[in-house]
């Protein structure tokens, strides 16, 4: 693996900690995920009862992934993707539908240790990345490498956070059952 793409994707990961999201992009949203709502006083402006099990539905996970292989390049867009994989160990990775293995960079940040990887939008999206992996690792970050838009849905959170164009988040925003909302500013 390019131990250079690796510091970069690190780099990126570590800008992208809830606070300073919002300055890698022109706008932002919030995707709240089932029993989420907003919160006043909190250092998080979204909570729900037991984050660890507010994941996003199916619904928003394929509007989502609807949204992002919208943008300009479509599937076709390169991104990078980083997969909560706290749980696995690199010695028993999960084999690919068609039987291989993959090979992920692994990065170790803030206690989490995630499974790193480079590929495309139609390969990595949120939808895809579920039917690839369901039940052994979840989609934390994805961001196009062009730096347009990205993604996050860390750990032990109950909103996932889209960063943007005005554009496109206007465009979430105006998803019937996405559950997307302006991040408070």
């Amino acid at each position: 693996m390019d131990n250079g793409w690796v510091r970069n994707a690190e780099s990126w990961l570590e800008r992208a900690t809830t606070e300073r999201f919002g300055r890698l992009y022109p706008a932002r949203g919030a995707i709240l995920h089932p029993g989420t709502s907003p919160v006043e006083g909190h250092h998080l402006p979204f909570s729900a009862g037991n984050p660890n099990d507010e994941r996003m539905s199916e619904e928003q996970v394929s509007l989502l992934s609807e949204l992002l292989l919208s943008t300009p390049g479509g599937p076709q867009t390169p991104v990078a993707a980083a997969l909560y994989a706290g749980f696995l160990d690199e010695d028993r990775l999960p084999r690919e539908r068609d039987g291989t293995h993959w090979d992920p960079a692994w990065v170790d940040l803030y206690s989490f240790r995630f499974a790193v990887l480079r590929g495309t939008l139609g390969e990595l999206n949120p939808e895809a990345t579920l039917a690839r992996w369901v039940g052994f690792i979840e989609l934390s970050y994805l961001w196009a490498e062009d730096g347009s838009w990205g993604l996050t849905s860390p750990p032990d959170l109950a909103f996932s956070q889209l960063g943007g164009s005005e554009e496109l988040i206007a465009r979430a925003l105006a998803t019937p059952g996405l559950n997307a909302v302006r991040w408070p500013e």
